[in-house]
């Protein structure tokens, strides 16, 4: 009974349609954490999604006029592949990031809790455009809430899932990301952190972490968004504070990714799997990659901080 789970309806299908749809779920042990009284999808409102409509009508249709000859061409025989219709904006998410409301107080009453909105997300794997376009959606959606403190139930959150990101050449992508994040602080209150830990090396690493099974990409992140004018926020590791994840001998803040590839390698192979050939490597995930997970779990681990101030560390599980 220690353990317990709150899960969406069925999101990324309209009811009735074919296609594949998931649910989005949290799983959290309740003698530790509380879940509160805000559970929600997070979507664009009809106005919302109406003024975006309107201001982008012309490319819109643009986009409709071209569909509608490939799918003329297709249905002549002169097209081998049916067409699909993809708007040129954001206008809906693929599937609807889930929100929900959780205290981690940890088994310590002395603990100041940690308060936050965590978001569960699938973004959708088309384009880079695609990808983009949901994420900043997204992206826009929470800082203005966090922004907007006085109408928020909690001020700080936490997204967490598979934001398929194109982020498989670190050299190459971060720069993008990272001229993001400025681009976000700059039109941001002093106050107001946004944070991705995973995008960047952690102390400990010599690369970053990646988290499908293959060890190629790393769409999978975890962002925190929060304030520290109030207290509030405290706590939650600013950019400046990922130099120092993992070097106080396991009592701070840390994050990392559960391989478990690498652990059926060294078990299965007895060898690493960055020693497999591309070949053997393929052969080999192909033996879990749907049985288990295409994507390994990601950590995070929060420091409490005591009501007295006097900083005492303990993992959040």
């Amino acid at each position: 009974d220690d353990w317990k789970i709150i899960s969406s309806d069925k999101t990324g299908t309209y009811p009735g349609d074919s296609g594949v749809g998931e649910r989005l779920v949290f799983f959290y042990r309740s003698s530790t954490v509380e879940r509160g009284e805000v559970v929600s999808d997070i979507t664009y409102d009809r106005s919302k999604v109406t003024e975006i409509l309107f201001e982008n009508l012309d490319e819109i249709n643009e986009a409709k006029a071209k569909y509608d000859a490939d799918m003329e061409d297709y249905t002549t025989g002169k097209r081998k592949t049916k067409p699909s219709l993809n708007p040129p904006t954001f206008l809906s998410f693929i599937r609807s990031p889930y929100c929900a409301s959780f205290k981690v107080k940890g088994n310590n009453p002395a603990y100041v809790p940690y308060t936050f909105m965590a978001i569960n997300a699938h973004l959708i794997y088309g384009t880079t455009k695609d990808r983009w376009r949901e994420f900043e959606a997204l992206m826009n959606w929470i800082r203005n809430r966090v922004v907007q403190r006085e109408k928020t139930y909690y001020p700080s959150f936490m997204l967490l899932g598979d934001l398929n990101l194109d982020y498989d050449d670190p050299a190459k992508d971060y720069s993008k990301m990272e001229q993001y994040m400025k681009n976000i602080n700059v039109d941001t209150p002093d106050e107001v952190h946004v944070n991705f830990p995973f995008l960047d090396v952690h102390p400990k690493q010599t690369e970053h972490f990646t988290s499908n099974v293959k060890l190629t990409q790393r769409y999978d992140q975890i962002g925190l968004f929060f304030r520290d004018d109030d207290g509030v926020g405290k706590g939650f590791p600013t950019h400046s504070e990922n130099k120092l994840m993992g070097t106080d001998d396991g009592v701070g803040h840390d994050y990392g990714v559960f391989n478990f590839t690498e652990l059926f390698s060294k078990a299965l192979t007895k060898k690493s799997f960055k020693e497999l050939s591309k070949d053997e490597g393929r052969k080999f995930v192909r033996k879990y990659e749907h049985e288990v997970s295409d994507h390994m779990p990601l950590w995070i681990r929060l420091k409490f901080i005591e009501t007295s101030n006097k900083r005492k560390f303990e993992e959040v599980n």
